[in-house]
């Protein structure tokens, strides 16, 4: 009888574990989702950043046959920003890829 007792505490301590261990795993999915999102936002904003200083850029070359100097000037620093906003969107996309290290092992959780 004193057996049949431990057995049914141990499985309740089990079952509150496993409650445990899944409400857990539910929050971390819940942060990971979050940051994904958050991360495909920064990637779209960069790529907007992008797009926007590249058109800038054009209207200025097309301006720079009339504008001279003040256009070159113009162009000289739209290419900086350029530059810099892609280099920003390379590493907005770089972290919002997956690294090979986080799912190479994944972990096995049988509840």
């Amino acid at each position: 009888q004193s057996l049949t007792l431990q057995l049914s505490e141990k499985e309740a301590d089990v079952s509150d574990l496993s409650k445990s261990l899944r409400s857990q795993l539910e929050a971390l999915q819940e942060t990971s989702a979050a940051k994904e999102l958050e991360l495909t936002a920064q990637v779209e904003a960069s790529e907007q950043a992008v797009l926007a200083l590249r058109a800038e850029l054009d209207a200025a070359k097309a301006a720079a046959a009339s504008d001279g100097e003040a256009a070159a000037t113009r162009i000289a620093a739209l290419e900086q920003q350029l530059r810099e906003a892609e280099a920003s969107h390379a590493a907005a996309q770089q972290r919002a890829t997956p690294q090979p290290h986080a799912a190479a092992a994944p972990g096995r959780l049988f509840l």
